[in-house]
């Protein structure tokens, strides 16, 4: 939606730029396993292990926008 008017942007190009400045980086945090690359890297019994999967609250970031999409 564009800010000003409130008229929806159909253009796909200034859609995905806009995606891509905004909340790409987001989504891609949300789709990698942290769980099983944590698990090649450490010892499960290790405080990295357990501190790597708070890098999982990424997630949480795009389960709002999900949310707030809904409420919509």
């Amino acid at each position: 939606m564009h800010p000003k008017t409130g008229e929806e942007i159909r253009d796909q190009y200034k859609v995905a730029f806009y995606y891509l400045k905004t909340r790409f980086f987001i989504d891609l945090l949300a789709t990698i396993p942290f769980d099983t690359i944590a698990q090649m890297l450490f010892d499960s019994n290790s405080i990295f292990f357990k501190l790597f999967g708070v890098a999982k609250l990424v997630r949480v970031l795009r389960l709002s926008r999900i949310i707030m999409f809904l409420n919509f």
